[in-house]
């Protein structure tokens, strides 16, 4: 394949202990780069061509980033551990995220009308103004609903 033919060449000419330090520069870059696109995100007043431009950084970090993971795992052989670490830590996190659904607060609605916080037990009798926080607890009610 010409990729990989690529890649042993490009490290074969700069030396896999440059290629090393190249890597974490680069990586150094993507962070900035993630950094500045979430501020002006934040931002309501950046302009679009500014986060465009943004946008774009980032595109040309992830593609620099991902030239240099191929290196390393060219050099060093890790192709079958790299591919297995992915899978384990994106079945973990699919977990962690299942669970913390699971757990979310939310306002409980029992047979009477009153609303209960799932997280300290507050309670309410009015439904229809719940709000997206708990006034007791402070908990993020968002992520949960009124069960029927």
């Amino acid at each position: 394949m010409m990729y990989n033919k690529a890649i042993a060449f490009i490290v074969g000419y700069y030396g896999e202990e440059e290629q090393l330090i190249q890597t974490a520069e680069e990586a150094a870059e993507l962070g900035k780069a993630a950094i500045k696109l979430r501020k002006d995100r934040m931002d309501e007043g950046t302009p679009a061509k500014e986060l465009a431009a943004a946008r774009f950084a980032l595109a040309e970090e992830i593609a620099d980033i991902l030239i240099m993971t191929d290196q390393m795992i060219f050099v060093e052989g890790l192709e079958h551990d790299v591919q297995r670490i992915m899978d384990e830590k994106i079945k973990r996190q699919l977990e962690r995220i299942r669970v913390a659904k699971l757990t979310a607060p939310q306002w409980l609605e029992d047979e009477y009308g009153y609303c209960r916080c799932s997280r300290c037990g507050y309670e309410h009798d009015d439904p229809e103004t719940t709000t997206p926080y708990c006034p007791e607890c402070g908990a993020d009610m968002r992520g949960g609903k009124l069960n029927e």
